[in-house]
Parts: structure tokens; sequence; C-alpha cells
């Protein structure tokens, strides 16, 4: 948990990929942990990447999760390869800012295009995470295949 708390304290002070070394230092002096040589490559830098996301998930899920209303919001589109994707976002009130937001929770590839594949491809997730019942509107674009 230790460092998941200083990953996201070097994701809510914005350090960018080129400063990724005042992150490595942190991590070696600071926490000492101790770091693989490697780890600035390209094939280092993705586990920390997806470890950085993971730990935001978790807390964004923690602070949507609180909320006793949301909405969902989806747009499908297709990647640059030709595969479908769904977007998911909510729309939640923040008790900690005092504001409703809007964020981008997920993204899902879409076996078919109609109503029900889609809802079938998020529903899930909503139910995963304990967000479905709290869900009081729903919202996409004018697609025939949603509406």
């Amino acid at each position: 948990m230790k460092i998941c708390l200083q990953i996201f304290w070097g994701i809510k002070e914005e350090i960018y990929l080129t400063k990724i070394k005042s992150l490595n230092y942190h991590s070696k002096n600071v926490l000492e942990i101790a770091m693989p040589n490697n780890h600035l490559s390209f094939k280092g830098m993705s586990p920390i990447i997806i470890s950085i996301a993971n730990c935001i998930s978790r807390e964004l899920l923690k602070i949507i999760q609180e909320s006793s209303y949301l909405g969902v919001m989806i747009d499908e589109s297709s990647d640059c390869s030709g595969k479908e994707i769904l977007l998911l976002y909510i729309r939640f009130y923040s008790k900690e800012e005092q504001k409703v937001k809007e964020v981008f929770v997920s993204l899902f590839e879409l076996e078919k295009l109609t109503a029900k594949a889609i809802y079938e491809t998020f529903k899930p997730w909503l139910v995963k995470n304990k967000l479905f019942e709290k869900v009081i509107f729903f919202c996409s674009d004018a697609a025939s295949n949603v509406s």
C-alpha cells in the first residue's frame, strides 16, 4: 500500500514521464525500494504505467462509490484497427470537491453493436463495482442501436 500512496503522490504532483527520474530518486532514496536498472526502458515503463493507472482507478472508484446516485454515459466508436469499442463515463457528486464530476472509468471491446450487447458489456462492470443500484440516469449519443 505504501508504494501505491507514493505513486498516487507522483500523479497528484503531475510528474510527467520526462521527469520519471525524480520518481526514481524518490523510490530509491526516500522509500528505499530497489529498482531494476532497466526500469526506464520501454519494457520497464509499461508495468510502472499500468501500476499507476490501477492505483488511480482504485482511488477514483472509492470516490465514486461514496456518491449516493450516479449517471452512466456511454459512447461507442472504433479504434484505428477497426475494433468496435465502448467508452464508459460516470457522472457523480463528489463530496470531497462539493461538485458534480464526469470521469472516464473504462473501455470495453464490443462483439456486436446491438443495444443488448452494449448493455451486457458495461452492466457487469457496474455490478462488480457496486454501482449498478445507484444509477439514476443513462446517456448516450443518438445512435439507433442504443436509443
